[in-house]
């Protein structure tokens, strides 16, 4: 099996320039699990494509995927043509997991002897982790928001939680915005989609809703249309773990910091990129964007988006649409560059 992109394929593995590029040595040899692959289904190894994704899960993509996805390419694109910055009016949403130990793949850890020093390193069975959720616009970022319970404890999403942060939370901050000129997107998840929670949500957004259930429909499997799973989430993920942090609280205040910092620039060059994945999908007849991966955040030249680096994978945290598809004639070449200055 060749891994292909364009002109581009690989018969041997780019990470370990020494095996065939098979299915089943690519996880092996970058250390995935099938679980890994699961939780991160947009995660693609140099230029694998999702369906070579799901092929090693063993799983099938269904064919109306194709049909949802050119449906609700076909609304936005009609959208924008009567209201030209329809796009620029769409809220976002999304949970994320960040796990305090970044993932750290043993291949970085290294013990040098000349003979077995007999040394174990170990790791937590049940990493700690924060549970946190966005909404993203071109006007800005509404969040973070960490999902605790009535003790402060971290804990992760459901049905209960999410309503109680939509009520307490997401509808309050957006007395700070024109509401009726806003729709709300969500992807299928269960805890999004129950009828109580719909029901909310249609309370304040009215027809102006996209998600499962809603108005209009939000294709599944389709992570390479949300902004916070192709840019914002690999973004901050590359940044807050940079000084180590040894604490929940610490990891908090870091994501905290580094979303207060994106600028409103960038922003709105990730939604136009929204633009340009529309375009693509609709030439592609629903396909998914072939996305790229890089393998460790310092392997990235802002200057250049490179993805010729011959480092191991750092974190799988890292791994999660890290700037995926963001190509030098997009989103962020340009102002990431002119971030980082």
């Amino acid at each position: 099996m060749k891994f292909s992109e364009g002109c581009k394929s690989f018969e041997i593995c780019t990470n370990c320039s020494s095996e065939p590029a098979t299915t089943a040595h690519i996880p092996e040899c970058l250390e995935l699990t099938k679980q890994d692959l699961a939780d991160n289904p947009l995660l693609v190894l140099d230029f694998l494509k999702v369906y070579d994704i799901m092929n090693l899960l063993g799983l099938a993509i269904p064919q109306n995927d194709h049909q949802a996805r050119r449906r609700f390419v076909e609304w936005a694109q009609n959208e924008i043509a009567v209201v030209p910055d329809f796009h620029k009016r769409i809220l976002f949403s999304e949970e994320a997991h960040f796990w305090l130990n970044g993932y750290v793949n043993k291949q970085n850890c290294r013990i040098w002897s000349e003979a077995n020093p007999q040394v174990y390193v170990e790791t937590p069975l049940h990493p700690e982790k924060l549970t946190v959720w966005c909404a993203l616009w071109a006007g800005g970022i509404i969040g973070p928001y960490f999902f605790k319970n009535d003790e402060g404890h971290n804990v992760t999403v459901n049905g209960d939680r999410y309503r109680a942060m939509i009520t307490n939370f997401f509808i309050p901050e957006l007395n700070n915005h024109d509401v009726q000129e806003l729709w709300f997107q969500q992807d299928g998840t269960t805890c999004h989609t129950a009828r109580t929670t719909i029901d909310l949500l249609k309370d304040t957004f009215g027809d102006r809703l996209i998600s499962r259930f809603g108005s209009v429909n939000w294709p599944p499997r389709s992570c390479d249309l949300t902004p916070l799973d192709y840019f914002l989430w690999g973004y901050v993920k590359s940044l807050v773990y940079a000084d180590k942090p040894q604490t929940l609280d610490h990891l908090e205040d870091n994501i905290r910091r580094v979303i207060a910092d994106i600028r409103p620039q960038m922003l709105e060059k990730v939604i136009e990129n929204w633009t340009s994945r529309l375009d693509y999908i609709r030439a592609s007849r629903g396909s998914p964007m072939p996305e790229i991966i890089f393998k460790s955040p310092s392997s990235v030249s802002w200057g250049k988006l490179s993805t010729t680096t011959t480092q191991p994978i750092s974190r799988i945290g890292t791994l999660t649409s890290t700037f995926a598809g963001l190509k030098e004639d997009t989103c962020t070449k340009d102002s990431l560059a002119a971030d980082q200055r």
